[in-house]
């Protein structure tokens, strides 16, 4: 599930997440009206992410198609694995979706970074603001108005998917610049509207 990684790069993270607040921290807005426990989120560097779930349940968060989640590290946070140390949040990681679980409902907040392998082999931590809150989700039926909906599950989140707008046109313009120029046609050379007159007598 995990693989191996320098001790450098496992201090880098490490010391990223224990370096304090990052530069804003943010709630995933829903990705459509009317269903707000369904949520994406536009990745920006530097920028941390609150997870909000409810005892017992997971919270699936999604990276990018084609990238792998390498590490998780977090003060709280446990993988879920045989023999693992007891902790207030378990994780499960593979590929790009990693699955956070609260096991009580009253644990303090906290923070996970998640190291993320890009399609391109850049390195990409994600800093996650881990948030429980006391109950169960609330499944009310689609009959239900909206507004009640949103209502019950504004601070329930079941997934969080990551998109990467920035990185995405900075690989476009990698891309760009790596493709040859085209070659300019070869305009026959212009002639004075003497020469075309005379042409035509």
């Amino acid at each position: 599930m995990t693989n191996a990684l320098p001790a450098a790069l496992l201090a880098g993270v490490a010391a990223l997440a224990l370096a304090g607040p990052a530069a804003a921290l943010t709630n995933p807005p829903p990705c459509e009206p009317g269903e707000p426990r369904i949520r994406c989120a536009e990745f920006r560097p530097g920028e941390a992410w609150r997870i909000i779930a409810p005892p017992g349940d997971s919270v699936t968060v999604i990276a990018a198609p084609g990238s792998e989640i390498l590490t998780v590290a977090g003060a709280r946070v446990a993988e879920l694995r045989e023999n693992a140390p007891p902790k207030e949040w378990q994780v499960a990681y593979e590929g790009n979706l990693a699955y956070f679980t609260p096991l009580a409902g009253d644990i303090p907040t906290s923070s996970a970074t998640l190291t993320v392998r890009m399609p391109n082999g850049q390195l990409v931590p994600h800093i996650l603001e881990l948030n429980t809150r006391e109950g169960f989700v609330n499944l009310l039926p689609t009959t239900a108005p909206q507004a009640d909906r949103e209502r019950m599950n504004a601070d329930t989140m079941f997934s969080v998917t990551f998109s990467y707008p920035a990185l995405e046109a900075e690989k476009r313009a990698e891309e760009a610049a790596k493709r040859p120029a085209l070659p300019r046609p070869a305009w026959p050379p212009l002639r004075h509207a003497s020469q075309l007159r005379g042409q035509g007598s």
